[in-house]
């Protein structure tokens, strides 16, 4: 409710005293033909270390073109570079980092689609993400939304053949097989030979689950498809469909289709393939040789542990760096930035102010009393003296030398036009810290619960909200203080989202690097430059609580692509 009354009280000061002529930002022709060469020129040193599995260079290539691409607004090249980012995060394992890096791209989503795939691509990533870390109702989800009119046929039975994938996980094998049989008859499938080899393997197996007839003359078909275009990387699922369907009819069958998975994992170079397969042998394989895939087992998940850990941590790495270059470059650009101010008759001005002020004060001392219990009448009467206190000391002199000023300055002039908004942003100001100094916040064991709850309750249908990395961050080694910023400083981001971005989707990152909480705000709203002075001011005081515990806060917008804020917090 409180934040309800404020904000009207926000749009009265907005319809009265301020508009803004919003002027797009143009990028210079020449500029954006010399950084589109060297984007494309990143691309390809990109594809080539993917091609041979350098995926800490190709991951920071593709860091770079995104970021030069954000600097002449190319929407299509950002979700391009972002594909790709997400692409090598999920090969690596990182399927947080890859889910953190997809969602980044969503607020682009809504502008110009030069890249046509790009909604399907992203979708298709969180899809895969959520298969990967077994999370298979939200892949159902989010493959489904990958698919619109502009999805390319051939694509579509990929998407559809990992949708029955995630059903084929959960054991859902009639979903599955309901999709996959009749996907198998479309013609355009034919035309990539090792797409219909996926979908023959897969049902196969389903129908092998459900007993029915066919289902190793589909699984043969797709081993035999393989073998002849020498897909090694999709035989590894024909070795394991087949090994599992003869394991308890004829195991000598399939122990020997497990040891030649295993053999071709190991000669492509595919730790999670070997893995599954020498568990696959320490199952079905009873014989002398047991000892020695549980050791190799062992040693290999080691080595595969901290390989991933070893990726994550240099993508992290790649990632700040790129960030730190990126926030200086923003700040010395915001400092080049000028906004324009009106105002409006001076009697009209004092008057609203006089009235804001009164509301405020009325509401603060109201809340105090509705809250307050018999048994503590005594103290509320004391907080509502101090409160008293506080309109009288910190508003009454500046409100009345405001009123001093106006009536007695000629407000045609626009330096005494610029010294009058000055004063009346402060007045504001005061007022609304009064207010919220008045909320409590519980920082114990509620903290998360009550974070999560206040995302909820901004969350709608026409503006809907992402958190990534809420729950990986310890709050409780967090100090309480901090705790408290945090919550206001998201609390306000909440609050200007829903009066002033007209945002659909926004989205929450929170990671810690090298001891420093990241805490990421993109939406595909405005934009700052299209918002209202409110606004402005209100990111002022976000800048002045982080900075009240040591931390910093940049602002930035694209003209396509919403409203970006970055917070670093020590903790």
């Amino acid at each position: 409710m409180k934040y309800h009354k404020i904000s009207h009280l926000f749009l009265l000061f907005t319809i009265i005293f301020i508009s803004f002529s919003c002027q797009k930002e143009k990028v210079n022709p020449a500029f954006k033909k010399k950084k589109l060469a060297e984007i494309e020129k990143l691309f390809e040193r990109g594809y080539s270390d993917f091609d041979e599995a350098k995926h800490d260079s190709a991951f920071y290539y593709f860091n770079k073109a995104k970021n030069l691409a954000e600097q002449i607004q190319d929407t299509s090249r950002i979700i391009y570079s972002l594909t790709w980012i997400a692409t090598i995060e999920h090969n690596q394992g990182d399927y947080v980092g890859s889910e953190a890096t997809s969602t980044e791209a969503l607020p682009y989503l809504n502008g110009p689609r030069r890249f046509p795939y790009g909604e399907t691509n992203i979708y298709a990533h969180i899809g895969s993400n959520y298969i990967a870390t077994q999370d298979y109702k939200n892949a159902v989800y989010y493959l489904k939304k990958a698919i619109n009119y502009k999805t390319d046929e051939l694509f579509k039975g990929t998407i559809y053949n990992n949708i029955a994938l995630a059903y084929k996980y959960q054991e859902l094998y009639n979903k599955a097989e309901s999709i996959l049989r009749p996907l198998s008859s479309k013609k355009i499938i034919y035309q990539d030979s090792s797409l219909v080899a996926t979908i023959k393997d897969n049902l196969g197996f389903v129908q092998y689950k459900l007993n029915k007839p066919n289902s190793l003359a589909n699984m043969m078909e797709s081993f035999k498809i393989r073998k002849a275009i020498k897909d090694n990387y999709g035989l590894l699922s024909s070795y394991n469909n087949l090994s599992l369907y003869h394991a308890n009819s004829e195991r000598k069958l399939a122990i020997a289709y497990a040891k030649k998975g295993y053999q071709t994992a190991l000669k492509i170079s595919h730790p999670d393939s070997v893995l599954e397969f020498l568990k696959l042998l320490i199952q079905t394989d009873p014989g002398k040789d047991l000892k020695k895939y549980a050791d190799n087992y062992i040693r290999i998940n080691d080595s595969l542990v901290g390989a991933r850990q070893k990726a994550k941590n240099t993508f992290a790495r790649i990632k700040y760096d790129s960030k730190r270059e990126k926030d200086e470059n923003l700040r010395l650009k915001n400092e080049s930035i000028q906004q324009a101010q009106k105002i409006q008759k001076r009697n009209i001005t004092i008057v609203l102010t006089i009235a804001t002020m009164t509301l405020i004060g009325f509401f603060i001392i109201r809340k105090i009393r509705l809250n307050s219990k018999k048994e503590k009448v005594n103290a509320a009467y004391s907080t509502e003296v101090r409160l008293s206190q506080k309109l009288h000391d910190e508003l009454a002199n500046d409100l009345f030398q405001t009123i001093a000023f106006a009536e007695g300055q000629d407000l045609s002039t626009k330096e005494n036009k610029e010294t009058l908004i000055a004063n009346l942003d402060i007045i504001y100001n005061q007022t609304r810290n009064i207010s919220r100094e008045n909320n409590s916040i519980e920082t114990e064991a509620s903290y998360l619960p009550n974070l999560k709850g206040l995302f909820f309750d901004f969350n709608t249908q026409q503006q809907h909200i992402i958190t990534v990395g809420l729950d990986t961050i310890k709050w409780n080694s967090i100090e309480n203080h901090t705790k408290i910023t945090i919550f206001r400083i998201i609390q306000e981001l909440l609050v200007n989202m829903k009066k002033h971005s007209n945002c659909t989707v926004a989205v929450f990152n929170f990671e810690i690097i090298l001891n420093v909480l990241q805490i990421s705000y993109r939406d595909n709203g405005l934009g700052l430059q299209n918002q209202t002075l409110q606004l402005k001011n209100g990111l002022s005081n976000l800048e002045s609580r982080v900075q009240s515990i040591d931390g910093t806060a940049t602002f930035n917008t694209m003209n396509e692509s919403g409203f970006n804020a970055q917070f670093q917090i020590p903790i």
